[in-house]
């Protein structure tokens, strides 16, 4: 029914809760309780679980070990019911203990990488780079990989930054930019939008494809490089839990 036919419900109902009284002693305890440094656990837990856990793969020691403090610490909150629940399936653990990428030959260099998660283990070996990024499908297909370390990305362009990360647009640059907007800028930018887009899906149809065809020529180890990242930092990237074939696959991701 319409509220404006009963103006009265809304006066009450206003009227009922500005007549409750605020037990400030309430809000106190509280604020005091979540703000205090003496009572706050906050840092604490956080520290527990990124600190000394550390990160928590799905099928690792570590998600474990978080899983069995989080049900210890919320008995101690007094919970009686707290316990681990099954999912699955997955099937599959994994804890990445060390990785070491390196050049070989006359002018040895070493490499920075990490282990993409749910790699199987290759131990130390030496083995042929092959670069298949500009070869389309049925150079693919004929390509003997068998054995080989495939790199699956082609080099990412780089500048040295002597430009800060940030300006001031003076009144010219504001002006160039009004100028801009009135002449259809709205549209040049949904165009151009549209157009990466475009490109990122043929791209990764592309890669989609790419992989599909490796999964058959089983090489010895995969590698692709980060889109982002200068100087030696390697930024975490996704992974997927993919089914191992005969004599062993792996992927890594490296710069």
């Amino acid at each position: 029914m319409p509220l404006a036919r009963y103006p009265f419900v809304l006066l009450v109902f206003l009227a009922n809760v500005a007549a409750q009284d605020v037990d400030e002693a309430a809000v106190e305890f509280f604020r005091n309780q979540g703000l205090e440094p003496d009572h706050s656990r906050v840092m604490d837990h956080l520290s527990w679980i990124c600190d000394v856990h550390g990160p928590r793969l799905t099928g690792s020691p570590n998600l474990r070990a978080a899983q069995d403090w989080a049900i210890t610490t919320l008995g101690e909150w007094g919970l009686e019911q707290a316990k681990k629940e099954q999912w699955g399936p997955f099937g599959r653990g994994w804890r990445c203990d060390r990785v070491g990428m390196r050049v070989v030959g006359d002018n040895p260099w070493p490499v920075l990488a990490y282990a993409k998660a749910w790699s199987p283990s290759l131990g130390r070996v030496t083995a042929e780079v092959v670069n298949v990024y500009a070869m389309d499908a049925e150079a693919l297909r004929n390509a003997d990989l068998a054995g080989k370390i495939v790199l699956t990305e082609g080099p990412r362009e780089i500048s040295e930054p002597f430009d800060g990360v940030s300006r001031r647009f003076d009144a010219g640059d504001l002006l160039v930019m009004a100028d801009q907007r009135a002449d259809s800028g709205r549209s040049r930018q949904r165009r151009s939008a549209q157009a990466s887009r475009t490109n990122f899906r043929s791209g990764f149809q592309r890669r989609g494809q790419m992989l599909e065809i490796l999964a058959t020529k089983k090489p010895l180890a995969m590698v692709d490089r980060g889109y982002k990242g200068d100087y030696g930092t390697v930024f975490v990237g996704g992974a997927r839990a993919m089914p191992s074939a005969d004599g062993g696959r792996s992927s890594a991701r490296a710069v």
